[in-house]
């Protein structure tokens, strides 16, 4: 039987290929915040692990208080949290920039000041007012349109 020449090259790169392997990722329960980075549950086990400076804190505050799962990369030394996992459905932008949803409910709760704008028109909450602006303001109303309050004063 012959014996049949193996080259160098094919040598290298399947010794190449051998030691390439992929990096582990890990997946944990977000538990909360710690010095140093964020608990998490992995395997049964709590522990510290570092959170990457492109992870938003808020997302992980949100994952523990869901009780999602944490993206790790333990390849990365020391591992590191690199995201979470979705579960939900987000809302998107599309490529054209707008944002389409169907909702049952929608309950916003603002801190400071909401404002929802449209070429030159805005409404305006803050605190306990409303502000509205336009180049025209219209208020339909099928059967009274009621304005109420202690002054009602039109220009």
């Amino acid at each position: 039987m012959k014996r049949r020449a193996v080259s160098t090259v094919s040598r290298v790169r399947n010794r190449t290929r051998a030691q390439a392997a992929p990096a582990p990722v890990l997946l944990g329960r977000a538990v909360g915040p710690a010095d140093g980075g964020f608990r998490v549950q992995v395997g049964g086990r709590e522990r510290v692990v570092a959170v990457d400076a492109s992870v938003d804190p808020a997302l992980l505050t949100e994952a523990a208080r869901t009780g999602a799962m944490v993206v790790i990369d333990g390849a990365a030394s020391p591992a590191r949290i690199v995201g979470t996992l979705q579960t939900r459905r987000a809302i998107a932008i599309d490529p054209d920039g707008a944002v389409r949803a169907t909702v049952r409910r929608l309950d916003l709760a603002v801190e400071e000041r909401a404002v929802v704008r449209a070429s030159k028109a805005f409404v305006a909450v803050e605190g306990d007012e409303v502000e509205l602006f336009g180049q025209h303001l219209l208020l339909k109303a099928h059967d009274v349109l009621r304005a109420l309050g202690r002054m009602v004063k039109i220009n």
